[in-house]
């Protein structure tokens, strides 16, 4: 309600790339994508309706969401005149368009190989890298997400706030109590904007880690330095893959039902064929840059010359 009142979109396109502002009330964020980041402009169908759309101008990294949800005329003419901007601001290049991504119905998967150049991580990338000789560690951090955050803690505090008056006026009259069974519901409703409440200070919080050394590789996940530790041997690691979820795997993934921003994994097989290691939640800019660097770092350990490019 909030949104359909107060709320506001802009997105400015120029030779410095594609800039967008949130409004409700306040600013809620703020997305920067450079011109030579900018891969597509897509057009899907809502997981909410099947006459809503959704409209992303797809990137290195994170995309940006713009118009949702918006019907399919109205789409398709932005969808297009975006791109036809897009296209003259980059004459060397072709930027996609592509007005529905319900084919995607399934994984895709690329195994990566060396092709003796390293990419750059895109510029909204949230994992940084530490050299030292003979290690390279990768450490991821969420960004703070001002709309993410207040979305839910709004949501959280009113639901709750019904809650506790209705819990107030029952101890002010004890014999109004059967209040409490009527609204058994709104405690269910409570319960779980409490858990996701913690679940978003939790992502916000955690802090993820790997580190490749001598015939070794490390990952740990931890919050506030608490956290878990898992060693892995190269010597059984056959090939590293790039995998993208399929659409329907990411809204199952996303609290929201939206495609989900980081739908990319590294993935270290085993000689067996079994997964080994899974490195998920990243933007495709994101893994093929650590692709990259865990080929410099992993040169030599793995057989039949398979590695990341």
């Amino acid at each position: 309600m909030a949104w359909v009142s107060f709320g506001s979109e802009e997105l400015r396109i120029g030779p410095g790339g594609v800039e967008y502002h949130c409004r409700v009330i306040i600013g809620l964020g703020r997305w920067q994508v450079p011109l030579e980041e900018v891969r597509a402009v897509a057009l899907s169908r809502s997981p909410r309706s099947s006459n809503e759309h959704a409209l992303k101008i797809e990137a290195w990294g994170r995309p940006i969401r713009f118009g949702q949800p918006i019907d399919l005329t109205d789409g398709l003419r932005l969808a297009e005149r975006i791109h036809r901007h897009l296209q003259g601001l980059s004459p060397g290049r072709v930027i996609g368009l592509r007005t529905d991504e319900a084919a995607r119905e399934s994984m895709q998967v690329e195994i990566l190989r060396s092709e003796g150049k390293t990419c750059e991580p895109p510029s909204d990338s949230e994992i940084q890298l530490q050299q030292d000789p003979g290690r390279t560690k990768f450490i991821g951090r969420r960004t703070f997400r001002l709309a993410e955050f207040v979305s839910v803690a709004l949501l959280t505090i009113i639901v709750n706030g019904f809650i506790a008056f209705a819990v107030y006026n029952v101890i002010r009259r004890p014999q109004d109590w059967f209040v409490l069974l009527i609204m058994i519901p709104w405690e269910i409703a409570g319960f779980v904007t409490i858990m996701i409440w913690l679940s978003v200070w939790a992502d916000q919080l955690q802090e993820r880690t790997w580190t490749v050394g001598p015939g070794e590789l490390t990952a740990r996940t931890s919050i506030f330095g608490i956290g878990r530790t898992r060693h892995y041997d190269l010597s059984v690691i056959d090939r590293i893959e790039l995998r993208r979820a399929s659409i329907v795997e990411e809204r199952k993934r996303s609290w929201s039902g939206q495609e989900s921003d980081t739908p990319f994994a590294l993935v270290l097989v085993g000689q067996a064929g079994g997964d080994r290691l899974v490195i998920g939640d990243l933007t495709e800019g994101e893994a093929r840059w650590m692709g990259g660097r865990l080929s410099e770092s992993l040169t030599g350990s793995l057989p039949n010359g398979t590695m990341p490019h």
